[in-house]
C-alpha cells in the first residue's frame, strides 16, 4: 500500500508540472494555467492558476519550519513522554524531532484533500487540493532525502546504539553462570 499511495502521489504531482510546463496561459475559456475540459462557465473552469516554482518553494519553507516545530511539539509534551510507556529519554527526543513521520499517512489525507476540493468545482479549491499535496508530498520526500540518511549518524553519535552497562554486567553473569553449569556438567560426564 505504501508503494501504490507513493506512486499514485508521484503521478499526480508530476501530471501537474507537466501540464504546467506544456502551458503558455493561453485556455481559451478562462485563461487559466491549462486547457479547460470544454466548459465555458468561469467558477466551474477546472484550470489551474498555479505558479508551481513557487508552490515548491514555499513546500522546502515549510519543510525547514516543520522541525523546529516538531521539536517544539516534543519539548512541550516531554515531562509526559519521559513517564508514558518506556520513558523518553532526551536523546530519543532529538532523534523523534529529527526522524519524524515520512509521510504516508500524511500523503493519504492530502489525496483525499485533493478529492475532496477539487470536487466543489472552484478553481481555487483545485489550486488548494493541489498546493496541499505538493507542501506534503514535498515534505515527505525532503525527510526522506535528508532526515532518513542523517538519522544513524545521529543515533551513533547520541550513543543510543551502545548497549547499557548493567546490560553487560548481566550478559557477563549469564555467561558465566553458562560457562560453570557447561564445566561442571562436562565433568559429570566425563567420570
Amino acid at each position: 500500500y505504501n508503494t501504490v499511495l507513493f506512486q499514485l502521489t508521484g503521478l499526480v504531482i508530476g501530471s501537474k508540472f507537466i501540464d504546467a510546463a506544456q502551458s503558455d496561459g493561453t485556455c481559451t475559456k478562462c485563461g487559466g494555467d491549462i486547457v479547460c475540459s470544454g466548459r465555458d462557465e468561469r467558477a466551474s473552469c477546472s484550470a489551474l492558476e498555479l505558479d508551481m516554482a513557487e508552490t515548491f518553494g514555499w513546500a522546502v519553507m515549510l519543510y525547514v519550519f516543520a522541525i523546529p516545530i516538531r521539536y517544539t511539539v516534543i519539548a512541550l509534551f516531554y515531562p509526559l513522554l519521559q513517564r508514558m510507556g518506556y520513558g523518553l529519554t532526551w536523546q530519543g527526543a532529538v532523534v523523534a524531532g529529527w526522524g519524524g513521520l515520512r509521510g504516508a499517512v500524511g500523503l493519504a489525507l492530502a489525496l483525499v484533500m485533493k478529492t475532496e476540493m477539487g470536487q466543489s468545482g472552484t478553481r481555487v479549491d483545485s489550486n488548494n487540493g493541489v498546493r496541499v499535496i505538493v507542501f506534503v508530498a514535498t515534505t515527505a520526500i525532503l525527510t526522506l532525502l535528508v532526515n532518513a540518511p542523517t538519522t544513524g549518524p545521529l543515533v551513533r553519535k547520541l550513543g543510543l546504539t551502545r548497549i547499557p552497562k548493567m546490560e553487560i554486567k548481566a550478559l557477563a553473569h549469564i555467561k558465566a553462570r553458562i560457562r560453570r553449569g557447561c564445566v561442571h556438567g562436562f565433568g559429570e560426564v566425563k567420570e
